[in-house]
């Protein structure tokens, strides 16, 4: 088995851990090969990636919250296009799995760039925008951060179980 093969089995194996369905754990299966490409391609960890959908979607492709967030990364239309890191989506586009995956992979990076590196920051900022901003002053969004600290929570608990079936 490949190194890639093992690395996907292994991120499977995984996702139980987040305490879904077994029908969610197949899907997140079935987009783990677009999501570890897509977090290379990115230089995202591909743990807060899977931790990113799950905690935006349960890995629902169809997915649109109330704000009107779209698809498995939640990416808002109206934030797509000419001032925004990726190219214009409509909500549609979006419940793409791998056009949703790829959109909030690059979206993610920007933040981290944007946040010099600093994760936690770049994941409130996912969430909650410029009010996670690099102004030390301006009061950050606390729902941000709680958001920030799920993700991270969530990623641990996948790396750990990772790494269990990888040591095997």
């Amino acid at each position: 088995m490949s190194l890639m093969n093992e690395l996907i089995l292994a991120l499977c194996l995984s996702v139980p851990a987040l305490g879904m369905s077994t029908y969610k754990n197949k899907k997140a299966c079935q987009y783990m090969p677009q999501i570890v490409k897509s977090a290379k391609k990115h230089e995202i960890k591909i743990e807060i990636l899977v931790s990113l959908i799950f905690v935006e979607s349960s890995f629902r492709r169809k997915a649109v919250s109330n704000k009107g967030a779209c698809g498995l990364t939640q990416v808002m239309p109206k934030y797509t296009g000419k001032y925004s890191p990726i190219k214009k989506y409509s909500c549609d586009q979006l419940k793409d799995p791998y056009t949703s995956i790829r959109a909030g992979s690059k979206i993610l990076r920007w933040w981290i760039n944007y946040h010099d590196g600093d994760l936690k920051r770049a994941l409130c900022s996912y969430n909650a925008g410029f009010r996670c901003g690099k102004n030390k002053k301006r009061k950050i969004s606390k729902l941000g951060m709680k958001y920030s600290r799920k993700v991270l929570e969530k990623a641990n608990l996948i790396e750990t179980k990772k790494n269990q079936f990888l040591n095997k």
